[in-house]
């Protein structure tokens, strides 16, 4: 096009905008769209920002989809913060016709912190549906995720219609406050339910992840210059906005309608889906967490609340218990509002062993603290109304856990700190999890429940690594009034090698699977080859898909001479891949045990898959003489140049006890 032409066009055009007015306005109202439309365009094409997609390509392993790790970044537009999903649970891409798909979601506590992965009841679940449906490909994702409340839950559970999900299993509710997005958050958006919708939506475009990264840098940068390394704390504490609450007032309500909104678009979904939904009850710390805050119903009282408080505890302090429940009826009368009360109060019923009345005053006391890091009861009643509906099911974890403590109040028996179960307690939430879905036969067990409930996949050093995240989590508000240490000030003096495994794993700087390898590797040093063993073990059940750890383990099993069990992980292995060489090591094991026919099948097919070694050829001479072939055992005993008396030597040796033992280098 020349010049002359180009300068044509444009007149034309601007001409025509002079002549037509609206068309004018219509254009100049159009500029703002089109820039944003291209500015989208432009950052799509050069992939910014980060993918919604609850699952992205598993790296390395081709047939299977990973959670994607950036799935929660949406949530935390201020604090910018990507809180971990499971980095072991996947998916195949095609999802085989004899499986049942389950996705759990929640926030930390389905996540199962503060162990993570093998720990978590979800994993704990897959591992007895599985034993319970030994037909099916149990397949269950665990997309929970630290400090994210039932918007999270509902944002996700939309975009999970690609994978065919079967089952959702859902325990989520003690985020509602302070967690991201949540009503008293520090990532609050607003107390209307619509405005945080429609901020999830526009989320997904570009433009807007652009808009917000940079706000986010600017508030950053006026921070640093104000406070120079101003963040600080635990995620808990910097997500806690508005700090307290009183029991029913207008937040508090806000947040259960919330919360209920969100799952009925949940159950909704799943109807229109035709998948089951499972919802279980929460559950939380009562007898061993004293409330974290005294909210006053008048500030006026508080002195004089106080003033009775102090005698209620002196009184404790004497074992002067009717004194003291009168002492506490006192302050009550003054006002009703303070929990410690009656915390103080449930601790006096215990002493006068009335376990009924002492479960009332805990139950009391964490529904009125004022910082409502636990979810409250009304949420449990939410859940109970949504269980009527035909499609969904109520896992009721809070009385499992009662069950299964002394009095039926839960405390530290089963609890960390005020809400995450220990490695028991994340037992009992499978299990409550599998009762359900036995008896509402959403899967049929093909075995007595009770034999479900298998040792847990849980080794020494991921308690440890637990109990130090629990450790440095109550350092630091609201369990301590300073906020807690920097991570490089954190230590564990005289710390054991299991323990420097497990900090070096807590600061990120090993992955949860070279964790694991370095801790067998650190037991085979001190010849523990069942502690060994239980790494491994630990890492197949993680991750099923990385054949890798299978001859690890499987050489483990020959050394403590469980045979079995290692053939059992070869040919866990040949399901996922086709091995030379796990099939060599099957048929060395089977050799070694005195089944020379059915050796002899996993030899020649490892034959078939590579040129055999001189280590195949031993195996197969030996196979092939045990079982008569006499023809086929010196053609391979020959191609290890051996003369013909060694050769002759071997085949009456195998023909005569063909339970010759095979050296060990040869069976694994």
């Amino acid at each position: 096009m020349t010049d002359q032409t180009t300068e044509k066009y444009q007149s034309g055009f601007f001409n025509f905008l002079q002549r037509n007015r609206w068309a004018a306005r219509l254009f100049l109202l159009s500029l703002p769209l089109l820039f944003f439309l291209i500015l989208e365009g432009g950052l799509r094409l050069f992939n910014y920002g980060f993918s919604h997609d609850p699952f992205v390509d598993y790296p390395g392993i081709e047939d299977y989809l990973a959670i994607n790790q950036e799935i929660g970044r949406r949530f935390f537009p201020t604090v910018g913060v990507a809180p971990a999903s499971s980095r072991t649970d996947a998916i195949l891409k095609e999802k085989p016709k004899d499986s049942y798909r389950v996705f759990a979601l929640g926030g930390s506590t389905t996540a199962g912190y503060p162990y993570l992965f093998n720990a978590s009841f979800p994993s704990i679940l897959r591992g007895i549906l599985q034993e319970a449906a030994p037909s099916k490909t149990i397949e269950i994702a665990n997309l929970g995720m630290s400090a994210v409340p039932s918007y999270a839950v509902r944002d996700i559970v939309m975009d999970l219609e690609p994978y065919e999900p079967d089952m959702l299993v859902i325990y989520t509710g003690h985020n509602e406050f302070y967690g991201a997005l949540g009503i008293a958050s520090a990532e609050s958006i607003g107390r209307n339910r619509s405005v945080v919708l429609t901020y999830l939506t526009l989320y997904r475009l570009k433009t807007v992840q652009l808009i917000s990264n940079l706000i986010r840098s600017a508030r950053q940068s006026i921070r640093d210059a104000i406070t120079p390394d101003s963040v600080s704390g635990t995620l808990m504490e910097r997500m806690a906005g508005n700090r307290y609450i009183a029991h029913n007032n207008d937040l508090y309500n806000q947040a259960a309608e919330n919360f209920r909104a969100n799952i009925e678009d949940v159950v909704n979904w799943a109807a229109e889906h035709n998948v089951k939904v499972v919802l279980g009850t929460l559950v939380s710390n009562l007898k061993d967490q004293k409330p974290f805050v005294d909210v006053f119903a008048d500030e006026l009282s508080r002195a004089d609340w106080q003033q009775n408080y102090n005698t209620a505890l002196g009184y404790f302090s004497q074992s002067r218990w009717q004194e003291c429940l009168q002492a506490i009826d006192n302050c009550i009368a003054v006002d009703s509002m303070p929990a410690s009360q009656y915390f103080l109060q449930a601790q006096v019923y215990e002493h006068l062993s009335d376990s009924s009345a002492a479960g009332k005053s805990y139950l009391k006391a964490k529904e009125y603290d004022g910082l409502r890091f636990r979810a409250s009861e009304h949420l449990n009643e939410i859940l109970h109304d949504f269980s009527e509906l035909p499609h969904v099911s109520l896992a009721d974890v809070k009385s499992a856990f009662e069950e299964a403590s002394p009095g039926s109040v839960t405390g530290e028996n089963l609890m960390l700190e005020h809400l995450h179960p220990n490695v028991d307690g994340y037992n009992i939430m499978a299990r409550s999890f599998a009762e359900t879905i036995f008896e509402e036969k959403l899967i049929r067990s093909s075995a007595q429940t009770d034999s479900l409930f298998a040792q847990l996949p849980v080794t020494e050093v991921d308690r440890e690594a637990g109990r130090i995240r629990i450790d440095y989590l109550m350092k630091g508000w609201p369990f301590q009034e300073q906020s807690a240490p920097p991570v490089s000030e954190y230590s564990i003096p005289n710390a054991t090698p299991i323990q420097q495994l497990a900090m070096r794993y807590w600061r990120e700087e090993i992955t949860w699977e070279e964790l694991h390898v370095q801790a067998a590797e650190l037991h085979l040093k001190n010849r523990r080859s069942d502690l060994a063993v239980a790494e491994y073990s630990a890492l197949q059940h993680a991750l099923p898909m990385n054949t890798t750890i299978y001859p690890l383990l499987a050489r483990q099993y020959v050394k403590l001479q469980r045979f079995d069990d290692a053939i059992s992980a070869l040919k866990t292995q040949l399901t996922y891949e086709t091995s030379a060489e796990a099939c060599s090591q099957i048929g060395g094991i089977l050799l070694n045990q005195g089944k020379p026919a059915e050796a002899l099948i996993y030899l020649e097919k490892s034959a078939k898959l590579k040129k055999p070694d001189v280590n195949l050829r031993f195996l197969l001479a030996k196979a092939y003489a045990a079982n008569g072939n006499l023809r086929n055992a010196r053609i391979y005993a020959s191609q290890l140049g051996w003369t013909k008396k060694d050769i002759n030597k071997l085949l009456q040796s195998v023909v005569k006890d063909t339970t010759a033992s095979v050296p060990e280098q040869d069976a694994s």
